[in-house]
């Protein structure tokens, strides 16, 4: 995805609380390329105190932080009101299935585990921010089209798929369109 359709949407902001440095690496780099601003807290204590100052649109936390479990902060971030409805996403290391289930517990929304893909991570921050997708693929907002506030659209915005579809439908309008022209 180009830079320049990325920077046309609203800039959104995501969290990452992760003390390692090789993830911070991967991951930041990556999600503003694709236009989203990224803060970094390296501890959970830390990365609650910002997501309550910053209420960011996404958080990614790891669970194993320095000072007290992801499982703990994800947990903590819910019972706040300014942070409660923020998407989260919940990061480990591959293999035990007890820490998805206690972070879909604890209320994170998905969960990924290393090596991370950053395509993957991608699709899954948009599966949570529908919003950030009709700009990031065309360029122009569907506001005009679905309403002034698109997020809480909900006929079939939930999802990815949806939200393709959607696009798929506005595009072959648009082509019938300017053949009915050309005739």
């Amino acid at each position: 995805m180009g830079q320049h359709i990325a920077q046309k949407r609203t800039q959104l902001t995501v969290m990452l609380i992760d003390s390692n440095r090789a993830i911070q690496e991967c991951i930041a780099p990556g999600l503003r390329f694709e236009g989203f601003c990224v803060e970094i807290a390296e501890s959970g204590l830390a990365g609650i105190k910002l997501a309550r100052r910053r209420k960011p649109d996404l958080l990614i936390i790891a669970l194993e932080l320095p000072d007290i479990s992801g499982i703990i902060v994800c947990q903590r971030l819910r019972r706040l009101s300014p942070t409660r409805n923020i998407p989260i996403l919940m990061l480990a290391k591959p293999g035990d299935s007890a820490d998805r289930a206690a972070s879909i517990v604890a209320g994170a929304n998905d969960y990924l585990t290393a090596p991370l893909d950053l395509v993957d991570l991608l699709d899954r921050i948009y599966i949570q921010l529908p919003q950030a997708i009709p700009e990031l693929l065309y360029g122009v907002p569907l506001r005009d089209e679905y309403g002034p506030d698109r997020a809480t659209h909900n006929t079939d915005c939930g999802s990815l798929e949806g939200w393709v579809m959607r696009l798929i439908k506005r595009q072959g309008k648009q082509q019938q369109t300017a053949e009915e022209k050309q005739d």
